[in-house]
């Protein structure tokens, strides 16, 4: 059975008729006990790992991981196909369909016009097609989507309908007026929601620089896992142990691992 699938090249064919396989009556048990909701995370995952091999730019690694997302979206359509929801035909109808709707200024009135305009048309012409009936002009927004990815959409949604600071020094203003509410919050509930503000505010500037608050905390987050990692490494070296050293060698050697960079 293998030999079915080496054909050179292989084809978007070739990986459903695998997935099939597995799925059908000699397929893999474990493969056919899938269902939508057990297969989230794992397009989850796939969808993360890929985006750290974009952020390394690890060329061997984007394409593996591009093909394991590929395999999880095509296992999903293959669960729709057999439930008789869909198959790739009406997914390549629809997506076709709406990219062509969302573009009027190639496919509809050919023009030239700036990126913010652009972005400002997506989400009004989005707004305005929407097949479920649902009128909020933020209902659309994924309820699963991280907190940080959420603000964003929330103020890109609310930017192109007009709902927008005149000026980048206004949106940077916000940040020290939400710190000093927190100073001034009376009880814990009072400070988590004030804190709240601080990071949607934070957003804000992000979204105002161009820099998505997710990456960007992801990138930090990578970054500081790097240099306390050397920096114990540093400690093992010099025969001390990293636990038991206190807040000012530590932050010594801090100050040493990002002199000598990343």
């Amino acid at each position: 059975m293998e030999q079915k699938y080496s054909k050179d090249p292989p084809s978007f064919t070739d990986m459903m008729d695998l997935i099939n396989d597995l799925l059908g009556p000699e397929g893999c048990e474990w493969d056919k006990s899938q269902t939508f909701m057990t297969i989230r995370r794992f397009i989850l995952e796939e969808s993360y790992e890929l985006i750290e091999a974009m952020t390394e730019n690890n060329k061997s690694a984007i394409l593996n991981e591009t093909g394991d997302l590929f395999f999880q979206l095509g296992f999903q359509l293959a669960l729709a196909k057999k439930q008789g929801w869909f198959n790739e035909q009406d997914v390549f109808k629809s997506i076709i369909a709406k990219m062509i709707e969302r573009h009027p200024h190639i496919f509809q009135d050919p023009q030239q016009i700036e990126k913010d305009e652009i972005e400002s048309n997506w989400h009004k012409i989005k707004s305005e097609t929407k097949s479920d009936g649902d009128t909020r002009v933020l209902g659309d927004i994924p309820k699963v989507t991280p907190s940080l990815a959420t603000a964003l959409l929330i103020q890109e949604r609310a930017s192109a309908l007009g709902f927008d600071w005149m000026e980048y020094e206004q949106v940077l203003a916000k940040v020290p007026e939400e710190i000093e509410e927190i100073r001034k919050a009376e009880t814990t509930e009072n400070q988590e929601e004030e804190f709240g503000d601080l990071l949607f505010s934070i957003v804000n500037v992000a979204r105002w620089t161009g820099i998505n608050p997710e990456l960007a905390l992801e990138t930090a987050n990578r970054k500081f896992i790097k240099r306390f990692e050397k920096m114990n490494l540093i400690a093992k070296s010099r025969g001390d142990n990293f636990s038991d050293m206190d807040f000012v060698e530590m932050n010594d050697l801090w100050d040493k691992v990002k002199v000598e960079g990343d």
